[in-house]
């Protein structure tokens, strides 16, 4: 999720994203020796206890996982932009309404345009807002649809059965073991990608400076 200007949202202070800064920017557009791994993009009201319960987990996997949180940093867009900019990956968590969040478009966006490393985990519980990454990316205004034509979701599962498959394979973008797209050019690790699905609704939105004025806040 995100972060709003001067004093963010109080209501929704607990609702602004996961975050990561701190980090050099070396060859290829890729930040390395951030102070965290991940920025975590998401929307609260879908994702707060999924996104808890993959923090905790992705920390029992790997002690030493540093992630960036809202209500611990400084919650205001310069500060998001900044945990954005300094983070070592950019983690988009896919619900259903996280198209009508005007600070997880903003996030994406400077992720974008920070050149950061990108990845896409979809919910996959459809009473927390899972829903079909081709309908999401149709939502999505124009200059960002891009990053869903380029990197293949990771499925997170609830169950915790199942759940320690996302977790790795998390872990291995954050190692260089799993396709990522930074700057629009895929990094060649190893992951065959598959054609997004298209939905037949597609976003009016031209670019994500419109689509976040006419989101709705966090």
């Amino acid at each position: 999720m995100g972060a709003q200007t001067g004093k963010c949202c109080q209501a929704d202070q607990q609702e602004i994203d996961l975050v990561i800064p701190s980090g050099v920017v070396g060859d290829g557009g890729i930040t390395v020796g951030g102070k965290f791994d991940f920025f975590i993009s998401h929307k609260q009201s879908e994702a707060q206890d999924a996104v808890g319960t993959m923090i905790f987990n992705l920390q029992q996997a790997r002690p030493d996982v540093k992630v960036w949180l809202d209500l611990e940093q400084n919650p205001t867009e310069e500060g998001m932009e900044d945990g954005v900019m300094s983070s070592n990956v950019f983690l988009f968590y896919c619900t259903e309404n996280i198209a009508f969040s005007k600070y997880c478009l903003l996030e994406l966006g400077w992720a974008v345009q920070y050149g950061k490393k990108i990845v896409l985990v979809a919910e996959t519980d459809p009473r927390h807002g899972a829903t079909e990454i081709g309908t999401l990316r149709d939502r999505m205004p124009d200059d960002l649809k891009h990053v869903f034509d380029e990197n293949v979701a990771i499925p997170y599962y609830r169950d915790p059965a199942h759940r320690a498959v996302s977790i790795q394979k998390i872990l291995d973008v954050l190692d260089g073991k799993q396709d990522t797209v930074v700057h629009g050019k895929a990094t060649q690790v190893g992951t065959k990608k598959e054609p997004v699905i298209l939905a037949a609704v597609s976003s009016s939105f031209q670019d994500t400076a419109q689509a976040a004025t006419n989101a709705y806040n966090k």
